[in-house]
């Protein structure tokens, strides 16, 4: 686990610049297994940029991929959806997975941003084989955020029902 620490600059740049946030706050394995911050890929940058233009024109983030395997994209999404679940209240995201093995190694790679996130992490209210809860806020525990992470296999009867998601993947 790492001891780094965000200084207050960092913590407001994080907020609104995702690149900066990923290089700066995200680990992912490696091919080689070693643990390396997240530098976006080529096809990455490109749905960012998606994502992003339809942001601007205040639309809603609707794309379609095509997905070639080892390009990167479930990371990208993982660390996209962690980016917005810790950075903003309230944000419920999904990804559905075709099978339960491929839902929990998914998974493991937003357990991996928790664990190497930088300090002050955010408060996690409960962590489980296939959610993260970021803590909701009171006099106790500042800066909780009420947003939560799911990753689902579609395997499972009924996934996903009773939840409003903001993100779907």
């Amino acid at each position: 686990m790492t001891q780094d620490r965000l200084n207050p600059e960092e913590i407001r740049r994080c907020v609104d610049d995702f690149e900066f946030f990923s290089r700066r706050c995200l680990k992912v394995r490696s091919k080689k297994g070693e643990i390396v911050p997240l530098v976006m890929n080529r096809a990455q940058s490109e749905i960012y940029r998606a994502i992003q233009m339809q942001e601007q024109a205040k639309l809603p983030v609707r794309i379609v991929i095509l997905k070639c395997r080892q390009a990167g994209v479930s990371t990208f999404l993982q660390a996209y959806c962690y980016w917005r679940c810790t950075t903003r209240p309230n944000i419920q995201s999904l990804c559905m997975a075709h099978r339960a093995p491929a839902a929990e190694n998914i998974f493991q790679a937003a357990k991996l941003f928790y664990e190497h996130h930088p300090h002050p992490k955010p408060l996690i209210r409960y962590s489980s084989k296939r959610e993260l809860y970021f803590a909701h806020p009171n006099r106790k525990m500042p800066g909780g955020l009420n947003s939560r992470m799911v990753v689902l296999s579609s395997e499972m009867s009924g996934g996903g029902r009773s939840y409003s998601f903001q993100i779907l993947h």
